[in-house]
């Protein structure tokens, strides 16, 4: 599926996930035809989103901030986001504060002139 234009993306990801694990391979858990699931890497997947997004940079080996535990990879001058949550597991979304999640909300999509 092609994402849609006009949209933003968050992703929020626990490095200690064992469901959905954070650097890829299959799920201890989630169970797939042929065995277990199988995941991409998550900092290798926002990178996929953003470039079929629009983005046309490298992907980034290191995030564009930290705060906390948090490190945060933005693309798309924040209209693509990735959350990595340190020493967190599939919970992780409550590391992420509520004014961290209105201000993503909240913020108009950026438009780049064509």
């Amino acid at each position: 599926a092609a994402p849609m234009k006009g949209k933003r993306l968050m992703n929020i990801s626990g490095t200690e996930d064992k469901l959905v694990p954070y650097h890829g391979g299959p799920s201890k858990f989630i169970p797939a035809n042929d065995g277990k699931l199988e995941f991409v890497a998550t900092e290798e997947s926002i990178y996929l989103w953003a470039r079929e997004m629009g983005y046309t940079g490298e992907k980034k080996t290191h995030p564009s901030s930290k705060v906390g535990r948090l490190e945060i990879f933005s693309y798309l001058n924040g209209d693509v986001v990735h959350y990595k949550v340190n020493q967190e597991g599939h919970g992780a979304t409550r590391r992420v504060t509520e004014d961290q999640l209105m201000k993503f909300l909240k913020t108009e999509k950026t438009v780049v002139p064509q």
